[in-house]
């Protein structure tokens, strides 16, 4: 017989589970890394909902065992606020449905800020002292497989870790100062050896994890959270003593000896920080090679202006400064107030302002942003008057120390980074410690709230979570494994079979998976049943820009693809789709250089040289003292380059060689900028070629054998430094032969 105890242990069981979210990972899905992820946590929140409430209507000592005085708590208040501002600013969103669903790539949008919130309210109610202390030794283990495997992968490679679970160095380091507060919380609460040398053992590798992962906002999180710390160990540490070295010694006079040392590194630091022995330490490394013109910090400055002018009431509706933009809708303020000088040193498109401050201003606007802050200083109240309630002033210290230590270095490192997938739980994780710790010792837990409309309240919610788990997380894990599997067997017979149950029901995933289509169809197109699957493509992504029009991503895709088969196959209606899609792009994101190129190319491709070398003009003067700009330009005008009336000899210099600093930088050739080189000048040969100019059509062919030795030599100057994985062949020979033909046999020969 099921007793009532074993639904509250489902519970605890179902939410212990989400300290393992990280290591999470499938490899038959798109966003691999992402989408378990999100299934993962929707699922184990709706498990533990749906126990809570068999409790709540079977459970006989549901009245002794769950504690609603959190519900009375500034801190809950402030994360109900917030989530209500967040949901009135999805409503007036200007991309509702996305504001509410969120994108696949992200995992986040307003339904999972309601999953955040039903965790809370959870793990509110049930976890107590015991379950806080298993939930910290899970966070242990995960952290402990984390950091091994960065620290692994910099062994063998030296580079700093993607991550076979996460992915991206970024994410390592925000979730790894969440174990580090882990293994300390476990330090106070647990007095078994075991588990006290584990936890010591995690520290230590979540700190070199930390470190090889070389990110520099959790480096300075940490710094500034070590100096917080420090500081206020100084201040507060009066009278408590540790062991070190094999005698005690006081906890303020170890503080203020370290804040002295830590300033004191500091300031050699930034004294030496041209130094070369900086740059052969792991983590410090990356700030010794930082500079105020780093392209990173540049492009977050110029994004930071983007992000203020977008919900600045001189420039945006007052609608927008007080509620933003909705969440997962910073994209469209993005693009809205894109400043084309920012393509001189990032030319995606940003989803993100990589600064969680600015992006909840403008996806939540100033009042969201104030209910934000007001989580957070809550949080540090909590954390600066945290109590055991047993009189141990060491362990007593050391919980508001750690509390204080995360909350500073996670809010330090979120100034250059965001939340996201691998740290929505740890967050809301520490929130609810912080509350549990704020109730504590204050007045017996209330236990008179488990009546009626809690349990039906509960009901209605477990309906929503299990529906909207099926609808945003088990429907998208089906049928991106489906797509992602006719795209392994390179089989478009096996993805036209599937193509209804990859595309319907339609739900938030359909945006990726059918631009996905679009994108690496391309790579099937030899096989002679792929050109149905093509147009299906077209069509299923073209719903989706009707429905999105907003969305420059997909459009772009969507011009490529029509460009691509366009140029293949000489089909002006193509071409024609291409050239309108990608002046719809451009009313959305003015100045954005790599969509000028393309619409340059899809003029050219049309014949219509004289608008294309008018749009390569259009990418100069978007600006001129941009190395992006500048290389569009060269690919335009290259090939007609034949008298050096366009400069593109000294260009390549600039752009492709490290001695020239014409741009700061240079840029580091890839396969995609040769196809792009050989490609325009293709275009040029097509376009004379129709023309019958023989004279221009042997000068692109000249200047085509030319520039293969410019690539050559490019490649002989940047393959050394590691910027090519393999050089590219030339094509040298095949174009003096196609020379020779066409000086022997004229046009006749000259179309193959």
């Amino acid at each position: 017989m099921t007793t009532d105890s074993f639904y509250k242990k489902l519970v605890v069981i179902s939410l212990l589970g989400l300290a393992f979210v990280p290591i999470v990972i499938t490899s038959n899905t798109l966003v691999a890394l992402i989408i378990a992820k999100i299934g993962f946590i929707r699922l184990m929140i709706v498990l533990a909902w749906v126990a809570l409430v068999t409790y709540l209507f079977r459970g006989r000592d549901v009245d002794q065992s769950l504690d609603w005085k959190f519900l009375k708590s500034p801190l809950f208040t402030s994360i109900l606020v917030f989530t209500a501002l967040a949901g009135i600013s999805t409503l007036l969103a200007v991309n509702p449905y996305r504001s509410f669903f969120g994108t696949l790539e992200r995992g986040g949008g307003y339904i999972h800020l309601l999953y955040m919130l039903a965790f809370f309210v959870v793990v509110s109610l049930i976890f107590q002292k015991k379950e806080w202390l298993q939930f910290f030794k899970a966070s242990l283990v995960t952290g402990a497989i984390i950091s091994t495997d960065a620290i692994w992968f910099y062994v063998q490679t030296g580079d700093r870790a993607l991550g076979t679970f996460l992915g991206n160095p970024a994410y390592i380091s925000a979730y790894l100062l969440f174990v580090i507060f882990s293994a300390l919380a476990v330090l106070v609460y647990e007095s078994r050896q075991g588990w006290r040398r584990f936890s010591y053992v995690a520290l230590v590798f979540s700190v070199i994890g930390l470190v090889v992962s070389s990110t520099r906002g959790a480096m300075l999180g940490l710094i500034v959270a070590l100096l917080v710390v420090a500081f206020y160990l100084a201040v507060k540490g009066n009278g408590a003593r540790t062991r070190l070295l094999g005698r005690y010694i006081g906890i303020r006079k170890l503080a203020t000896s370290f804040l002295i040392l830590l300033v004191l590194f500091a300031v050699l630091f930034v004294l030496t920080m041209n130094s070369p022995i900086w740059k052969k330490i792991p983590g410090l490394n990356r700030f010794a090679e930082l500079s105020i013109q780093d392209e990173t910090i540049q492009s977050r400055v110029v994004a930071a202006k983007i992000s203020l002018a977008s919900v600045n009431p001189a420039s945006a509706d007052f609608s927008r400064t007080l509620l933003g933009w909705g969440p997962e809708n910073y994209n469209l303020a993005f693009n809205q107030y894109f400043d084309p000088e920012i393509q001189r040193y990032e030319t995606k498109l940003f989803d993100r302002a990589h600064n969680q401050v600015l992006d909840v201003l403008v996806m939540n606007g100033l009042l969201g942003l104030i209910a934000y802050l007001f989580i957070w200083f809550f949080v540090l109240r909590v954390a600066i008057t945290a109590s055991l309630g047993d009189g141990d002033k060491r362990k007593e210290i050391l919980l508001r120390s750690s509390m204080i230590f995360f909350g500073t270095a996670y809010f330090v490192q979120n100034l250059a980074f965001f939340d996201q997938i691998s740290t929505y739980i740890p967050v809301f994780a520490f929130w609810g410690f912080s509350s549990y710790l704020s109730q504590r010792g204050r007045s017996e837990p209330n236990r008179e709230s488990a009546g009626g409309v809690p349990k039906w309240a509960a009901t209605a919610l477990v309906i929503f979570l299990v529906g909207s788990f099926y609808w945003t997380a088990f429907v998208p894990y089906r049928q991106t494994s489906k797509l992602t599997e006719g795209l392994r067997k390179q089989n478009p017979t096996f993805i036209v079979e599937q193509l209804s149950t990859i595309t319907t029901p339609f739900n938030y995933a359909q945006t990726e998976i059918r631009r996905k289509l679009v994108l690496t169809i391309g790579d099937i197109i030899d096989h002679p049943k792929a050109k149905p699957l093509v147009e299906q493509s077209w069509a299923l992504l073209e719903e989706i820009i009707l429905m999105e029009p907003q969305e420059p991503r997909n459009i772009e895709a969507l011009a490529v693809s029509y460009e691509t088969y366009g140029e293949n196959s000489k089909s002006p209606e193509l071409l024609k789709r291409a050239e309108e899609l990608l002046k719809q792009e451009l009313e959305l994101v003015p100045g954005r250089q790599g969509t000028l190129f393309l619409l340059a190319k899809s003029l050219l491709a049309q014949g219509r040289l004289e608008e294309a070398l008018n749009v390569a003009d259009d990418i100069l003067a978007t600006d001129p003292e941009s190395v992006n700009a500048n290389l569009y330009y060269s690919m335009i005008t290259v090939p007609l380059d034949w008298d050096g009336m366009y400069g593109t000899e000294k260009l390549l210099e600039d752009l492709f060689y490290e001695d020239s600093k014409a741009f700061n930088i240079y840029v580091e050739i890839s396969s995609e900028h040769i196809s792009y080189y050989r490609n325009m000048h293709r275009l040029y040969l097509n376009y004379y070629y129709e023309q019958r100019n023989e004279i221009a059509f042997r000068n692109i062919l000249l200047k085509s054998i030319e520039m293969e030795d410019v690539l050559q030599r490019i490649q002989i100057e940047q393959i050394p430094n590691g910027y090519l994985d393999e050089p590219i062949e030339s094509m040298r020979e095949t174009l003096e032969r196609a020379l020779t033909s066409f000086d022997q046999f004229g046009w006749s020969n000259a179309g193959h």
